[in-house]
């Protein structure tokens, strides 16, 4: 027997972003995964930039880790290093370094949606 789901109750509504912030990625981020799924790349490439547009804000910005990008795509972290470097070349991102102070964080990746 079927039971009726109460979707009210298990699912939060995003009417206030500062008290129930949106899902990893956020609303910007589906307009970015759009744009990543017609782009030509190399298939672990693309997927990488696919991954990368779902974490982007709106000004198709994202700082995942390394790690965190290994953990999502599955792939070693060096040849994740490669795929990044393509994207780069390809002219899809733009890769730049962040710090805090002399400590070094994780990379900003700014989609090059024009």
């Amino acid at each position: 027997m079927l039971r009726e789901l109460d979707l009210t109750d298990n699912y939060p509504v995003y009417s206030n972003f500062a008290s129930h912030p949106p899902p990893i990625g956020g609303i910007m981020s589906f307009q970015a995964m759009a744009w990543a799924v017609r782009q030509k790349a190399p298939t672990k490439a693309k997927f990488l930039l696919i991954i990368l547009a779902n974490y982007a804000d709106d000004k198709n910005q994202c700082w995942p880790s390394i790690q965190t990008l290994c953990a999502d795509t599955g792939i070693p972290r060096s040849t994740l290093k490669l795929y990044l470097e393509k994207l780069v070349k390809l002219g899809l991102i733009e890769k730049a370094k962040r710090s805090r102070g002399v400590l070094q964080t994780s990379n900003r990746y700014t989609l090059k949606m024009e």
